[in-house]
């Protein structure tokens, strides 16, 4: 689904109209979905970025820099053209179709080995160059956290065990409140409000991710070091500019500059932190074996 919103440059005053998605979601649903997205401006150049929220089919817009007053945002609808109906992508895709009933682990590696791919391409414009390895960087953060999400929602809906200590670390499902009668009517609900919930989380917020893996998965978060892991974080508050400030700093409205040797390191403390991930479940997994 695409929508129009509408409004005027606040540095040269010329009317913007530009085309946005819609990210996906199902009305009535209890949570949200949302995206973002580059608008320009076609006099001046400027940049804005929009914030697209889509709750259930109410749809929020809001841009940095822009009073909510002065953006308009038409109903949302499929528009003709963006998309070849006829095209059939999983042919351009194997490796995804074949990856489908397989590991999330897989599926990881397998977007990594696509990120190092990228590394060959050759750019000689330098801004090409820099905005390519934002893109990289911001992608990378991206494989971390399907990563860590498609693990956990996989692991703690399939086993009671670890769905009864969810609701038992979890201080947000702990205090959910459930009437009898609506357990009785659907016995799976205590599940499906999990599910909800896991999907909701902000999985590039380390700290609490790495508290329920602990707690629920019995899984500790190893990054080989310390210095690992401060390049982990600091390169997860580099994505959160790039996404949501076009690459400024808050603090300075600097423009963050990565090249990729850092985007080499930071591969490689995310590569040993999904590993230690995947040894740790395994050697569980074997434990939980009946002589």
């Amino acid at each position: 689904m695409y929508a129009s919103v509408s409004l005027k440059c606040i540095y040269c005053q010329t009317p913007i109209s530009a085309s946005i998605a819609i990210p996906e979601t199902t009305i009535g649903d209890e949570t949200f979905t949302s995206d973002s997205q580059v608008i320009e401006c076609d006099v001046c150049r400027r940049h804005y970025h929009a914030e697209i929220v889509n709750s259930g089919g109410v749809i929020d817009v809001s841009i940095q820099g822009v009073n909510a007053g002065d953006i308009s945002v038409s109903h949302p609808e499929v528009i003709d053209g963006l998309v070849e109906a006829t095209w059939d992508w999983r042919s351009d895709y194997d490796w995804y179709v074949n990856l489908t009933q397989k590991t999330v682990f897989q599926y990881f590696s397998v977007s990594f080995m696509s990120i190092r791919d990228m590394f060959t391409v050759r750019i000689d414009d330098r801004n090409q160059s820099e905005m390519l390895n934002r893109m990289l960087l911001v992608q990378c953060i991206s494989c971390l956290e399907a990563y860590l999400s498609d693990t956990l929602i996989a692991r703690v809906t399939t086993l009671p065990s670890l769905l009864a200590k969810l609701y038992e670390v979890d201080s947000t499902l702990r205090n959910e409140k459930i009437l009898v009668s609506e357990f009785i009517a659907d016995n799976d609900l205590p599940l499906k409000k999990s599910r909800v919930y896991l999907e909701g989380l902000v999985y590039h917020n380390i700290p609490k991710i790495e508290a329920l893996y602990r707690q629920i998965l019995d899984v500790s978060f190893e990054y080989g070091d310390g210095e690992s892991k401060n390049v982990l974080f600091s390169a997860i508050q580099s994505r959160h500019d790039f996404v949501h400030r076009n690459g400024k700093t808050k603090e300075t409205g600097d423009l963050r500059m990565i090249d990729k040797k850092y985007i080499s390191r930071v591969l490689l403390v995310i590569e040993h932190l999904v590993g230690q991930i995947e040894a740790r479940l395994k050697q569980i997994d074997e434990d939980d074996i009946p002589f």
